[in-house]
C-alpha cells in the first residue's frame, strides 16, 4: 500500500484524498485509514506532509459546529411550522412529517492552477436516508459559509464533485439564506400534505 502510495506521488508531486480516489491502482483512503489509522500517518511514514488535509482535520470541529448551529435554526423553524421534529445529531438528519433532511457540508478545493476552476465535494457519509440534502457550501478558505443548496439524497450516490459549471446536472437548487431554505422546504412539506389529503379523499371515494 504505500509503495502504491510512494508511485502516485512520484508521478502526481502531492497526494490528497481526491489523488487517492481517482487513481485506480491504488487502495482507497479508507482502507488506509482503516490500515494506518489516518491519511496523515500514511504520509507520514512515506515521508510526505500534506497541508490540505491537516487542514481538513483542524477545521473538522469548526464543520460541526456550523452543522448543529443550522440543523437548530432549521429543527426551531420546522417544528414551529409542522409540529414533531426529530433530529440525528449522529447521522446529522433532520425528520418532520416523515420527511427526512439530511445535512451535509460542501467543501472547497482547488490545485492551484488559475485555468482550473475550484471544485466542491460533498460526502455522502455512512448513513443517507431518501429525502432531501441541505448542502452548506463553504467559501475557499473552508471557514465561512458562502451559500446554501437543496438536492434529492437519491442524487448522491458515493460522493459529490462539483464546479460552478456543473450544478445543473445534479439538480442542485441554490439559496442565498437560511431563510430561503426553510421557505422551500416548508412549500415541500406543503405539496406533500396536498397529495395526501387528495389521495385521502380519493381512497375514501372509492
Amino acid at each position: 500500500m504505500l509503495k502504491r502510495l510512494r508511485i502516485l506521488l512520484k508521478k502526481k508531486g502531492r497526494l490528497s484524498r481526491d489523488i487517492i480516489s481517482d487513481a485506480p491502482s491504488v487502495p482507497s483512503p479508507g482502507l488506509y485509514q482503516f490500515r494506518f489509522g489516518s491519511l496523515r500517518s500514511a504520509y507520514r511514514l512515506i515521508g510526505y506532509a500534506s497541508t490540505r488535509d491537516c487542514e481538513y482535520i483542524d477545521s473538522r470541529d469548526d464543520r460541526h459546529v456550523i452543522i448543529e448551529e443550522h440543523a437548530l435554526k432549521l429543527g426551531t423553524a420546522l417544528a414551529a411550522f409542522a409540529g414533531d421534529v426529530k433530529f440525528d445529531q449522529v447521522h446529522r438528519t433532520i425528520e418532520v412529517r416523515g420527511l427526512i433532511v439530511s445535512l451535509r457540508i460542501a467543501r472547497s478545493s482547488h490545485d492551484g492552477n488559475e485555468k482550473h476552476s475550484p471544485t466542491w465535494t460533498v460526502e455522502h457519509g455512512q448513513h443517507l436516508p431518501p429525502g432531501l440534502i441541505f448542502g452548506i457550501r463553504l467559501d475557499a478558505g473552508n471557514r465561512v459559509v458562502r451559500d446554501y443548496f437543496l438536492m434529492p439524497a437519491s442524487k448522491l450516490v458515493e460522493r459529490l464533485r462539483f464546479t460552478e459549471s456543473s450544478t445543473k446536472r445534479y439538480g442542485l437548487r441554490w439559496f442565498g439564506s437560511v431563510d430561503d431554505v426553510i421557505r422551500a422546504i416548508k412549500r415541500h412539506l406543503g405539496r406533500t400534505q396536498i397529495k395526501i389529503s387528495l389521495v385521502t379523499v380519493s381512497a375514501g371515494g372509492i
